[in-house]
């Protein structure tokens, strides 16, 4: 059994990822490549770090620092990663407003977090960072929609305060929207300024 995935305690047929929990599981029919395949997208650090020290080690996946006991290794997969790994990341800041970004716009569009996991998604981030940025996983973006949705309610109490204290009497509209078992609440504010204008 591989040493990031471990069989689901409620779905005998499943295994889940270690390092994301529960909420992401595989058949365990199609274990070894799923799991090589996640790590390598979803959490290409560690994955990258593996194989780099089984490289340098001379070990195949059967050794200490390999993904599975007793599976074999796939040399395009462990060469892509150690090209990546090579490829300076972007900055922590610079990481985590990007992270920021892509929760706001999935947020906004109204897109399933999991969305972020889509290959063909991450693909985009891999062509313009050539490894250097890896977007964030879906438990991230639960936990930046949450961050983002504290900071929202905030700015509208402020901007609310500021209309009535000039004496404008706003329009409010709402929207709710659910991902995951995560309720969002979209507010809209708007009124006319006194020249007409639609703010």
């Amino acid at each position: 059994m591989c040493r990031y995935s471990e069989i689901h305690p409620e779905k005998i047929e499943d295994v889940y990822c270690k390092i994301c929990g529960p909420e992401f599981t595989i058949a365990v029919s199609g274990n070894t490549p799923n799991m090589r395949s996640h790590l390598a997208h979803v959490h290409k650090d560690i994955f990258c770090d593996m194989i780099s020290s089984a490289a340098g080690s001379g070990a195949g996946d059967s050794g200490g620092s390999g993904l599975c006991s007793g599976s074999g290794t796939n040399t395009d997969s462990q060469q892509t990663a150690i090209t990546a790994a090579q490829l300076p990341p972007v900055p922590n800041e610079r990481r985590d407003a990007l992270h920021k970004l892509i929760s706001l716009w999935i947020v906004r569009r109204k897109r399933p977090f999991s969305i972020c996991e889509d290959q063909e998604f991450r693909d985009v981030f891999d062509h313009i960072f050539q490894g250097g940025y890896i977007p964030p996983c879906h438990k991230l973006v639960n936990q930046n929609v949450l961050s983002l949705s504290t900071e929202g309610r905030a700015k509208v109490c402020s901007a609310l305060k500021d209309l009535f204290r000039e004496g404008i009497s706003p329009c409010i509209a709402g929207d709710i929207w659910s991902e995951g078992g995560v309720a969002i609440f979209g507010i809209l504010v708007y009124w006319l300024t006194a020249d007409g204008e639609y703010k």
